[in-house]
C-alpha cells in the first residue's frame, strides 16, 4: 500500500455532474466505506489529508464535491439557485448510490459531515431511509445557532446577515469568496442557513419527511458519534448537541482538545493535522 495515495477522481453521471474523489481498499469486500461531506464553501480536496489517514486504517473513503465548489461546474448566480434539500437528494442521494453500486450494498457505510455536511447528512438519512448508511458520525458540525456562540461570534454573524442581504439583492447569489465566508454560495441555501442560525432551525419545507413521503422515523437520523473540537467557534459543544436534538438523535459527544503538535484543533485547523480524528472514526466503528 502506498504511504501517499492519489485518488481517483470520478464524476458522478447527475446535473450538474458530482465529482468525487475515491481511495479504494483493493481487494477488499467488507471493510466500512466513509462517505466525507464537506463543510460549507470548502472543496472536497481540502479533505485529502484526513482521507488518506482513513484510508490507511482500512477504509474505502470518498470525499462528495457540494455544488459550486471546488471541481463542481455549477456557479451560484441569480439565475442558478439550489437549497439544502437539493444537495441532499442530488449530491448525496446520488454518491450514496454510485459508492453503493462500486463497492456492493453488503458493505456497510458511514457519512461523515464536517459542519454543513453534517446537516446534510443527516437530512439524507431522513429522507431517504431505503438506502440508509449504517452509521453517522460529526466532525465540528452543530447548528448555528446564535445563542451558542461567544459576543464577538453573535456580533460577527449579525455582520455576515446584513452582508448576506446585499449581496442577495444586488448579485442574486451570497459573494462569500469575496467577503471571506463560505464561498460563491446560492441565495436559497443561505436563507435557510440564516433561518438555522437566529431561530435555531431549519424552515419546515427542509425538515417535514422522507422524499419518499412516508412519515419521518426519529430513527432513520441517528448518530453514533460527534466530535467537537475545543477551540470551534463555529460548532461549539452545544451547537453540536442542539443540531443532533433537532434530529431526535443523542449521540455521545467526544472532545478533540489537543491535535498532533499540541496545538488546540479549531472549526478547520484539525483537518491539517488528521490522525487523531482518524483514530477517532476508527474506534466508533470498530474496525
Amino acid at each position: 500500500m502506498s504511504a501517499d495515495p492519489e485518488p481517483e477522481a470520478l464524476s458522478v453521471p447527475h446535473e450538474p455532474p458530482i465529482p468525487l474523489r475515491a481511495w479504494w481498499q483493493t481487494g477488499a469486500t467488507s471493510v466500512p466505506a466513509v462517505l466525507i461531506v464537506p463543510a460549507l464553501g470548502t472543496p472536497a480536496r481540502v479533505y485529502d489529508r484526513l482521507a488518506r489517514a482513513l484510508h490507511a486504517r482500512g477504509f474505502h473513503v470518498v470525499v462528495t464535491e457540494l455544488r459550486g465548489t471546488g471541481a463542481s461546474e455549477a456557479l451560484a448566480s441569480r439565475n442558478q439557485d439550489w437549497g439544502y434539500l437539493d444537495l441532499v437528494d442530488g449530491e448525496l442521494a446520488s454518491t450514496y448510490q454510485h459508492v453503493q453500486h462500486r463497492i456492493g450494498a453488503a458493505v456497510p457505510m458511514v457519512w461523515l459531515g464536517h459542519s454543513l455536511g453534517g446537516h446534510l447528512a443527516l437530512l439524507h438519512q431522513r429522507r431517504h431511509r431505503a438506502r440508509q448508511p449504517a452509521d453517522i458520525l460529526l466532525a465540528a458540525s452543530g447548528a448555528p445557532y446564535f445563542a451558542h456562540y461567544s459576543l464577538g461570534t453573535r456580533a460577527g454573524l449579525l455582520a455576515l446577515s446584513a452582508m448576506m442581504h446585499a449581496s442577495h439583492a444586488l448579485l442574486g447569489y451570497f459573494a462569500g469568496h469575496r467577503l471571506g465566508f463560505g464561498g460563491r454560495q446560492p441565495r436559497t441555501l443561505m436563507r435557510q442557513w440564516l433561518r438555522f442560525a437566529w431561530r435555531g432551525a431549519l424552515p419546515e419545507a427542509v425538515m417535514r419527511g422522507p422524499a419518499d413521503g412516508d412519515p419521518p422515523q426519529p430513527e432513520t437520523a441517528a448518530c453514533r458519534a460527534a466530535l467537537s473540537m475545543i477551540d470551534d467557534h463555529w460548532a461549539p459543544r452545544p451547537a453540536t448537541a442542539h443540531l443532533c436534538a433537532a434530529f431526535d438523535t443523542e449521540p455521545v459527544i467526544d472532545a478533540l482538545d489537543q491535535l498532533e503538535d499540541g496545538a488546540r484543533p479549531d472549526h478547520f485547523s484539525w483537518l491539517r493535522q488528521p490522525s487523531t480524528a482518524a483514530a477517532w472514526v476508527h474506534a466508533q466503528l470498530g474496525s
